[in-house]
């Protein structure tokens, strides 16, 4: 069935390492994103692709496919956009507002003006600051713990550049000039919290070796220092990188790593953890798919699935849809890896029953949906 092949999803940790810093709340941030013109202006268009395939007869099937593409690059767009939001709220949480420029721009931010708050870093200010600092560093002509404190404002300014960048779908040099400021901030102060962003801003970009680079570096650099949990989060997406590079045997030792770690972390604190346990799992599941270890697999899927129901039951809107992910990963399990129409036609049924119980549609939902409604009508065809 090689027309509805899918890659199994990944579980990538999106948090970033640091947790110190306040709460983000989904009410504020909605309210800050609903200011936004750029955002108003993206909901807008989606509503006028949804009104346009629902005035189309249904026999116009090429065009409502067309139109249906466009709604889902768009819905896609939406939630790529919140998550950009979500992100710098948290990075302003975390940081200390000690410059103007900051200041301005955390009002800006809060007001749903992010071009504003654009304009507010000027970088090429910040660079020639940044440039002045790093040279009386160089040559010790000023007193080092007032230095070290303006690199880190420098650090934060190009940070929340680099963050509010990313917002600006409409540049299309938006994901080289986000590079740049991340680039920046790490000049400033290499610390885990910056290199840890910018891997994970250039491993949702698909910039695989650069990722791998900055996720090696914080292992090499801190590895001595780091909590557990911040080091199995980084070597969980190291190993999905080396997977995405064909890298299997690496991949498999990042996971089981990370695995180990938070296995033990889970006994202590599972409301936390097992979240974890189960994304490690569900990763490791494809990675021993891909070698063909199926009875392997088919454990690690198994484990995943019963973690996740159970997280479901307490928790329904945070974890139907990796539940959902996982039903589908054993839907595609058993039709193209282990066939076995009665099991993958009963995951699939349950992706589809899971995903009714889920209050909201998103991008990733709605690709769950479609794959196991391929999944039950190749099964109609060949019984």
């Amino acid at each position: 069935m090689t027309d509805t092949l899918v890659e199994n999803s990944k579980n990538t940790s999106t948090a970033p390492i640091n947790t110190n810093g306040g709460d983000v709340h989904f009410g504020d941030i909605t309210k800050i994103y609903g200011k936004s013109h750029d955002y108003q202006e993206l909901v807008s268009q989606i509503k006028e692709v949804e009104m346009d395939i629902e005035d189309l007869p249904l026999d116009k099937i090429e065009r409502r496919l067309e139109k249906g593409k466009r709604l889902a690059e768009l819905t896609k767009k939406r939630e790529d956009f919140e998550g950009d939001i979500i992100r710098l709220a948290e990075t302003f949480t975390k940081i200390p507002i000690n410059t103007e420029r900051l200041r301005l721009a955390k009002e800006h931010f809060e007001e749903g003006r992010f071009r504003e708050a654009d304009v507010i870093l000027k970088a090429e200010e910040m660079s020639h600051e940044q440039n002045s600092l790093l040279d009386a560093r160089k040559h010790k002509t000023r007193e080092l713990d007032k230095l070290e404190e303006d690199l880190k404002n420098n650090a934060n300014e190009f940070l929340i550049k680099a963050r509010i960048t990313a917002t600006d779908y409409n540049s299309p040099t938006r994901f080289e000039d986000s590079c740049k400021y991340f680039e920046q901030a790490i000049r400033s102060q290499a610390d885990l919290d910056n290199l840890f962003n910018y891997a994970k801003f250039l491993q949702g970009h698909n910039q695989f070796n650069k990722a791998s680079f900055y996720y090696q570096k914080i292992l090499e650099d801190f590895g001595e220092t780091l909590t557990p949990a911040n080091k199995a989060t980084t070597l969980n997406n190291l190993g999905n990188l080396q997977s995405d590079r064909n890298e299997l045997n690496k991949a498999e030792e990042s996971y089981n790593e990370a695995l180990d770690t938070y296995r033990k972390l889970a006994e202590d604190n599972p409301q936390a953890f097992l979240p974890n346990v189960a994304s490690t799992l569900n990763n490791l599941g494809n990675l021993q798919s891909d070698k063909n270890e199926l009875d392997k697999a088919e454990d690690s899927y198994n484990e995943t699935l019963g973690i996740r129901r159970k997280l479901a039951i307490d928790h329904p809107q945070a974890y139907l849809p990796d539940l959902a992910m996982t039903l589908r990963n054993l839907s595609i399990f058993y039709l193209q890896i282990s066939p076995d129409n009665k099991k993958s036609i009963r995951y699939a049924k349950e992706t589809i029953e899971t995903l009714k119980s889920f209050a909201t549609e998103t991008y990733m939902t709605q690709q769950y949906l479609e794959r196991a409604q391929e999944i039950l009508k190749y099964w109609k065809k060949v019984e």
